[in-house]
Order: structure tokens, then C-alpha cells, then sequence
């Protein structure tokens, strides 16, 4: 008798848990659909962010092969 009311407690225990639990996760997750404007953020315009992610690029790489080049052995390093 004593097992069977400790097997209800907990059946009944992870029932209330699971329950907060799905309240919480509905409250936290929120959809944002892509017409729905963030407060604070300015609209970027697909092309314009297109431009300036090919020139981020385009910097990092330039980088990247200015660095691989290496620099000039003086004679005072040998």
C-alpha cells in the first residue's frame, strides 16, 4: 500500500512539473515573423546588407593575404 501511494506522489509530482515546465517554455519562445519590426533596430535592406557582408569579406580576406605574405629577413636576424 505504502509503494502504491509513493508511485502516485511521484506520477503526480512529474505531472506538475512537466506542466510548469510547457507554461515556461510557451512564455519564453516567442515566434518572430519576418514582417515583425524590432524596437530599436533599424530596417536593413536586403541588398544593402548583401554589399556590406561581400565587403566584410573582402576585408577579412585581404587581411588574411596580407598577413600570409610574411615579412622581409633583415640581415641583423641571421
Amino acid at each position: 500500500m505504502r509503494t502504491g501511494w509513493s508511485l502516485i506522489g511521484l506520477v503526480l509530482a512529474l505531472v506538475l512539473v512537466a506542466v510548469l515546465l510547457k507554461k515556461q517554455l510557451s512564455r519564453t519562445v516567442t515566434p518572430v515573423h519576418g514582417g515583425a519590426a524590432i524596437p530599436g533596430v533599424a530596417a536593413v535592406p536586403v541588398g544593402a546588407a548583401a554589399e556590406q557582408s561581400r565587403a566584410v569579406q573582402d576585408q577579412v580576406k585581404q587581411q588574411v593575404q596580407a598577413q600570409m605574405q610574411g615579412r622581409p629577413i633583415a640581415d641583423a636576424d641571421q
